[in-house]
């Protein structure tokens, strides 16, 4: 990777393949519903904890030592997504996703220090005020997109959480495609990654 490149990342928790029935499910009911958009493949479906936006090979360097720091220090969990969420705006919303009423602690607490941790160091694209919403965006709808009614709730998915991932997201007319770049457990100062965030090897915390 050039030093003057720049990649679109941010990090998040990867989606357990025993959330997959509910997840189809709430799927499916959004279409019976009568919503109209592109349903998330399942391969793209995930946990957004930060989005760091566009950064260059030192910020990307930086971003990954802070986030297998932050992950050594925090316990597993377990998120259940239990509501719809509209977003941005009920009234005319653009995404339609799963999301959990209950943060656990361990996440809040991580989602706080990894804030806190960047907030000099990604001035692009600042993280915004406010406490952790986790969510999955289960559809995305186009301004033209007739829409539809809201079930009374989703399906309750069981989300477990004993992995931080930074991806890259790469933007394509199809749909998303989100390429692993490195991924560190839970509670454990050894890393799991499938790579340097500059392609050059393998990580090591």
């Amino acid at each position: 990777m050039s030093p003057h490149a720049t990649r679109r990342v941010f990090l998040g928790f990867p989606r357990p393949p025993e959330a997959d029935p509910g997840l189809e499910a709430a799927q499916r009911l959004l279409l019976r519903a009568g919503w109209r958009g592109r349903p998330t493949a399942r391969a793209a479906l995930h946990v957004t904890l930060l989005f760091a936006g566009e950064v260059d090979a030192a910020t990307l360097d930086a971003l990954a030592g802070v986030a297998g720091r932050a992950a050594a220090g925090t316990g597993a969990a377990r998120l259940v997504l239990d509501h719809w969420a509209l977003l941005p705006r009920r009234e005319a919303p653009r995404v339609l996703a799963a999301a959990a009423s209950r943060v656990p602690p361990p996440l809040a607490a991580l989602y706080r220090a990894l804030r806190e941790e960047t907030r000099d160091l990604l001035v692009a694209a600042p993280v915004p005020p406010g406490a952790f919403l986790p969510h999955v965006t289960l559809m995305r709808r186009r301004p033209d997109d007739p829409p539809g009614r809201t079930p009374a709730r989703p399906p309750s998915i069981v989300w477990p959480v004993d992995r931080l991932v930074l991806w890259e997201s790469h933007l394509r007319p199809e749909g998303p495609r989100y390429e692993e770049i490195a991924a560190w457990p839970l509670g454990t100062k050894k890393a799991a990654a499938f790579g340097r965030p500059d392609g050059s090897g393998p990580t090591a915390d």
